[in-house]
């Protein structure tokens, strides 16, 4: 992950994926925002936007929901998976992935 920060009172970021230009990580725009949730600096995120930006990229934007005490992590729930590469490789769930 890289470019973590608070902007406007949002939690942005850009998630790195195992993907080249030949094969890229697919336009995630039409996934399901909601399944990416954070907690940084004391406070949990829920996503509310997915962009492409470049092909081992994707930018996650979470609003704040409320207080939560904890170390700074990013999660995806995947039930099913709507993130995928060109080959046809889907995301796994994983939870608690330090920031």
């Amino acid at each position: 992950m890289d470019g973590v920060e608070i902007f406007a009172g949002q939690l942005q970021v850009n998630v790195i994926f195992n993907t080249t230009a030949e094969n890229p990580i697919n336009d995630p725009s039409g996934a399901d925002p909601a399944k990416w949730t954070a907690r940084f600096g004391g406070q949990k995120y829920t996503g509310v936007l997915l962009a492409p930006v470049v092909e081992d990229r994707i930018f996650v934007l979470l609003d704040p929901v409320g207080a939560e005490a904890g170390a700074d992590v990013l999660s995806y729930a995947n039930a099913p998976s709507d993130i995928s590469d060109s080959l046809g490789r889907f995301l796994a769930a994983f939870s608690a992935f330090p920031l």
